[in-house]
């Protein structure tokens, strides 16, 4: 499939019980607190015209670039409307070219992996310029109307795909930015879970790892900026 032709139609050939089956997430404190402050200037997707797909922002395609090869239980994710969907006009985020949903695989590590990639987003939102996370059942939004965590009530829960938007910032990034933020983004979050710290000699890499365990993952992020160690 294409991987920027999104097709939910896709799902029809996923195993039955494929969905979570109920799942709902529950980010953890601080994933909650982040969401809670982060500064990410909301805007509502643009309207399309009748049978109108516009070009994916290259912010969301960096998404799928980075995203969809490097994190665990993630097998593709889209973008785009397919021609079905494409009546009448539309303030249809997706349509609109700011929206990404990453469909996370489904085997016995589906909710955790989807877990854990909301709430790295979350997490990581005013970095990376992300307005609105949706997954299994609850949402996150950074706009002020309203509360930004809540259960979603929505007639398809997202128990298969974390739906992601850019927000007014990050459309105006190339694709080089947001791939350079997200890969520092992982990068920091990983050293401060320790992951990336690897045994044997105080190689530089490891060394600075460990420094970056040491601040935590918000500061991290600032010191691989600083330190210019992950660029694409």
């Amino acid at each position: 499939m294409d991987p920027l032709l999104l097709t939910y139609g896709v799902r029809h050939f996923m195993p039955a019980g494929a969905a979570v089956q109920g799942h709902v997430w529950l980010p953890p404190a601080d994933v909650r607190a982040a969401g809670e402050r982060a500064n990410v200037p909301y805007l509502y997707a643009g309207q399309t015209a009748d049978g109108e797909q516009r070009t994916p922002f290259p912010a969301t395609v960096a998404i799928h670039d980075v995203i969809v090869p490097a994190w665990p239980g993630v097998s593709s994710g889209g973008m785009r409307r397919d021609s079905a969907r494409l009546a009448g006009a539309s303030h249809d985020p997706h349509r609109f070219g700011i929206a990404i949903d990453l469909m996370v695989r489904n085997d016995a590590n589906r909710a955790a992996n989807g877990d854990a990639l909301a709430n790295f987003l979350v997490r990581y939102a005013e970095y990376l310029q992300i307005q609105y996370v949706l997954w299994s059942n609850y949402e996150w939004s950074s706009s002020h109307v309203g509360a930004r965590w809540e259960p979603y009530t929505g007639s398809e829960s997202h128990e298969d795909h974390v739906h992601v938007e850019i927000g007014n910032t990050a459309r105006g990034w190339s694709h080089d930015d947001m791939a350079a933020r997200l890969r520092a983004a992982l990068s920091a979050q990983s050293a401060a879970q320790g992951s990336l710290v690897s045994s044997g000699g105080a190689s530089p890499s490891t060394a600075r790892n460990v420094a970056m365990a040491a601040v935590g993952a918000a500061a991290a992020v600032g010191l691989a900026a600083a330190l210019g160690v992950f660029k694409a």
